[in-house]
């Protein structure tokens, strides 16, 4: 259920997605960046769950936010960064979903719906090896899509990363 909610709002927000809610998630993935940092799973988990409940609110179907609402109590439960024995990089996780923003902002409903669907199938949960520091990155550029809407924000690693 939780593949076509997420394969279905992410393919219409793609479409639709105003500045106020590239800010709001880019919000939600700061914040897991943050929580990540800090090693606060709990502050880890909402940030999380919020980013995917804005999605839902924002993608045009009204009926879509109800059933999330629905469905998130047992997201909490069966989530990756609920198991104490996740051993992945929150880091990379957070960056993940910042890939999946990036989707969004592209404009192209297809490959925002391929990614969410694939997410939502626990492609970005997967156990991430650490055998290198993570790097940091920021933003350097910002490239326009259709209709004027941010389309892309390139990264490069942040100085003494």
């Amino acid at each position: 259920m939780r593949v076509l909610l997420e394969e279905f709002a992410a393919r219409n927000l793609a479409t639709r997605i105003q500045p106020r809610t590239l800010q709001l998630l880019g919000d939600d993935v700061a914040r897991m960046r943050k929580a990540a940092e800090q090693g606060d799973i709990g502050d880890f988990r909402e940030a999380d769950m919020a980013f995917h409940r804005h999605v839902a609110a924002a993608c045009g179907n009204s009926f879509l936010p109800r059933v999330w609402r629905a469905l998130e109590p047992s997201l909490w439960g069966l989530h990756v960064v609920g198991n104490p024995l996740y051993s992945g990089d929150w880091r990379a996780m957070a960056d993940h979903h910042a890939e999946l923003l990036g989707a969004l902002a592209s404009g192209d409903p297809e490959e925002a719906a391929r990614l969410f669907a694939a997410h939502a199938r626990g492609a970005g949960s997967r156990t991430h090896l650490r055998e290198a520091p993570p790097r940091r990155l920021r933003p350097v550029a910002e490239v326009r899509g259709r209709g004027g809407r941010s389309a892309r924000i390139r990264w490069r690693p942040a100085a003494g990363a």
